[in-house]
């Protein structure tokens, strides 16, 4: 087995770091800078308190040294892509998770040689103190972790499509190395692996207990307390339910926006395809203080938030502007666009009900006092728009992304389920990509959870979200050629901010409905 333990294993550890590599990229690194309180409580938690904690029990745990040792070793690695999957599973913030990983991994250089060599010198005692040292030890991790990450990230930037293709397959083959990594140490203790258990099992039971706690202590103190939504599928009715808390301190507005999104309803039930309920609680006793429509709300703070990115993102000489879906999202979404540009002219399409297409057409041109022209093709809009805006509840893309010009912008809020998606692969991996919450996206936005499961696809293309633009954090365009994707998914924190407005003009006007609960 020594052939195993030291040829087998560290290539295999190499290959894995070097596809968790792959899926890095420096913008990463950069979200350190973007979310600096909750990578903190996460570095702290990882790199300090784990090995403190861990030091603890074994100081006091009645241990043979070599097991001691091992549980430290344990607390000084990182997360590693195990860590990513279980965030994804769990519906955590992935982004933040990558972010992590990405530092942490080239961190273990130095962090790794000073936990275990004093761990062993502590442990083991001085007998055998020279058989370590920080510098073999932090040489060992540099080869095994640092380099393959960093060749893996190289790989990324300068052969970005090869990365992409070749990703899915890497994370394949390192599972698979993976599990013949942990069998080949299964086998080659097989004679002591209920010993060790029964000795190491329940320190490192109660170690990560104590983590757990310690870690959700930690982020609940100096997190950003950001919430994660929840997206519920309901495949037997063709719907999806998100629920979505928020809070906002200092403007003293808390609730929970619901929105359901059936794509039957239209024909079998008559109701809009969204429906959206906004609850706003008392922040100082949860006690309910208003439940209103969200629709109307949701369609102007939706259509808002387009035309910030089209003011930030779009050409400024744009005068076109390009509508797909003739609904309730797609008039505050054009009401937007003609408040950030000079558009002169409005192209639209809608496969939907011919007598809604007019009364969009009738309405906004009179509104907006524009020319609204109505094409019988999704093409004919592409190719002649500036800005675009899908508002769309499409299962399957509905464009190909050669139709798509230079320089053009693209709003797409329509749909917004895991498996529904308005825009093909091929515009997804030609555009400048920015999400309203990369995380929301990562598990509601089929127009780039799609093409990821694909392999075409990555959720480092995605250059940052929209109030990074806006904070002057990252450029909303790099040039005039170049092709910008805004995706929205809804961010609740903006619903309950104009609910609350909404409530406390409510309020001040005697107007609505009040009832005793």
């Amino acid at each position: 087995m020594g052939y195993v333990t030291n040829i087998i294993l560290p290539l295999a550890l190499a290959f894995i770091m070097f596809s968790l590599g792959l899926g890095l990229t420096y913008q990463d690194f950069a979200r350190v800078a973007r979310q600096p309180k909750d990578f903190s409580a996460g570095l702290v938690s990882q790199v300090i308190l784990l090995p403190l904690v861990g030091l603890a029990l074994v100081s006091f745990w009645p241990l043979p040294p070599e097991i001691a040792l091992g549980v430290m070793i344990i607390a000084a690695a990182p997360g590693g892509v195990t860590s990513n999957l279980l965030t994804a599973f769990g519906k955590g913030d992935v982004a933040l998770s990558i972010s992590l990983t990405a530092v942490i991994s080239l961190l273990c250089v130095i962090t790794i040689p000073l936990i275990v060599v004093f761990s062993y010198d502590y442990l083991i005692g001085e007998a055998m103190k020279g058989d370590v040292s920080v510098g073999r030890t932090a040489i060992s991790v540099f080869i095994i972790v640092t380099v393959p990450v960093l060749l893996g990230l190289a790989v990324r930037h300068y052969a970005e499509g090869f990365a992409l293709r070749f990703q899915s397959l890497a994370r394949k083959i390192s599972a698979v190395l993976f599990v013949l990594v942990l069998l080949g140490a299964i086998l080659q203790e097989r004679e002591n692996i209920v010993a060790f258990y029964a000795e190491a099992g329940l320190v490192t039971l109660v170690l990560n207990i104590i983590m757990l706690a310690l870690a959700w202590l930690l982020a609940s103190l100096f997190g950003s307390g950001m919430p994660q939504r929840i997206a519920m599928p309901d495949e037997n009715y063709a719907g999806i339910g998100l629920f979505m808390p928020a809070r906002l301190k200092g403007m003293g507005a808390f609730g929970v926006k619901a929105v359901t999104v059936y794509r039957n309803n239209p024909a079998q039930h008559q109701l809009p395809t969204t429906l959206a309920t906004i609850i706003l609680l008392d922040q100082e006793t949860g006690k309910p203080l208003s439940i209103m429509d969200g629709g109307y709300i949701t369609a102007m703070r939706t259509g808002a938030v387009s035309g910030l990115a089209t003011k930030y993102m779009s050409r400024d000489d744009a005068t076109v502007a390009g509508i797909l879906g003739t609904g309730v999202q797609a008039r505050t979404q054009l009401s937007a666009i003609c408040a950030v540009r000079d558009i002169t002219k409005v192209v639209c399409c809608s496969t939907g009900n011919i007598e809604r297409r007019d009364g969009f057409v009738r309405d906004m041109s009179a509104e907006l006092n524009v020319q609204i022209e109505t094409v019988s093709s999704p093409r004919e809009v592409i190719e002649a728009a500036d800005v675009l805006a899908f508002a769309t509840s499409a299962q399957e893309p509905i464009v190909n992304g050669d139709w798509f010009k230079e320089g053009v912008h693209i709003n797409s809020v329509g749909s917004h389920t895991p498996n529904a998606r308005e825009l093909d692969t091929a515009i997804v991996v030609r555009a400048r990509v920015v999400c309203d919450s990369t995380s929301a996206c990562q598990v509601e936005a089929g127009d780039l959870m799609i093409p990821e499961k694909e392999g075409a696809f990555s959720w480092n293309h995605v250059r940052g979200t929209l109030g990074d633009i806006v904070l002057g954090r990252i450029k909303g365009r790099e040039n005039s050629d170049e092709i910008t994707l805004f995706k929205s998914v809804g961010l609740s924190i903006q619903d309950i901010a104009t609910a609350q407005f909404v409530y406390d003009a409510a309020i001040s006007k005697r107007v609505g409905t009040q009832f005793e609960m």
